[in-house]
């Protein structure tokens, strides 16, 4: 079996979900995986995944383990490991990791600072999202 490529091929099942109905005012911390298909207004330092769907949308900052983001989110992210960021994301603020992935047509307003020590990697995406 090949090895799966990219972070939400790895991440598995979400453990916490914030529904497309939702609506959260307040901090969020926690450990497992975070699925934010509402709407979120606060900041979270999350021990392992957070991933903003594309109905998502985050005001804050976001730290955590590996973050993917196909949604809105206003306010900086720090991922301490991978950050993927698909082709419907926009971001609008700072963004920190040691690993960065960015689709063509994502929409980054702010700074982009890689935080690893590892090489550069090239790549063309072909499969589909």
């Amino acid at each position: 079996m090949a090895p799966k490529r990219r972070l939400r091929d790895r991440i598995g099942q979400p453990a916490t979900i914030i529904g497309p109905q939702a609506r959260i005012d307040g901090d969020l911390s926690g450990e497992g995986h975070f699925m934010i298909s509402g709407q979120v207004t606060g900041n979270a330092d999350i021990r392992g995944a957070v991933t903003v769907a594309d109905s998502g949308r985050w005001e804050g900052d976001i730290a955590a383990d590996d973050v993917i983001i196909a949604g809105e989110v206003t306010g900086e992210i720090n991922a301490r490991g991978s950050l993927e960021i698909t082709a419907s994301a926009r971001i609008r603020g700072r963004i920190a990791a040691a690993r960065v992935a960015m689709a063509q047509g994502s929409v980054v307003d702010g700074e982009v600072r890689m935080v690893g020590e590892g090489e550069v990697r090239h790549f063309e995406d072909r499969r589909d999202a």
